[in-house]
């Protein structure tokens, strides 16, 4: 389940977003872009917990950025996504990907440079799977 946590569980939070981190990037730093995330009205941080055991799992940041037409909902750019370790490879990140959908039902989802892969496919997953419910 999909939490906002912008200004709680802090600890958390930085816990499992600095998995997202290159390791020559100074604590400091990494506290730095975590402030200008807090700062930003655009930018929201969610923190995953896993159902069967209450724990927090997974974290993910996105930016909300408004339609540049009427024709196109608002989009939605994941910047980070991070999971434990232990939950790797489960496709927790792909329901976190599916949650994020349901909250923004209207949006068009990308990623940022670090996740536009990762969101490509997510995407191509999602439209595959409405294709074959509409079958």
């Amino acid at each position: 389940m999909l939490i906002r946590s912008k200004f709680k569980n802090e600890k958390i939070v930085w816990g499992l977003m600095s998995y997202t981190f290159d390791e020559s990037i100074s604590s400091s730093d990494q506290r730095q872009l975590l402030d200008s995330f807090r700062e930003n009205d655009a930018v929201e941080i969610f923190l995953f917990r896993n159902e069967e055991n209450d724990n927090f799992i997974g974290a993910m940041v996105i930016e909300e950025q408004p339609a540049i037409s009427q024709e196109v909902g608002n989009i939605i750019v994941i910047h980070r996504l991070a999971v434990l370790p232990s939950y790797r490879n489960e496709g927790i990140g792909y329901q976190m990907y599916l949650e994020l959908r349901a909250l923004y039902p209207a949006a068009s989802f990308q990623g940022s440079i670090m996740m536009s892969e990762i969101v490509k496919n997510w995407s191509i997953k999602y439209h595959e799977s409405l294709e074959e419910n509409n079958e």
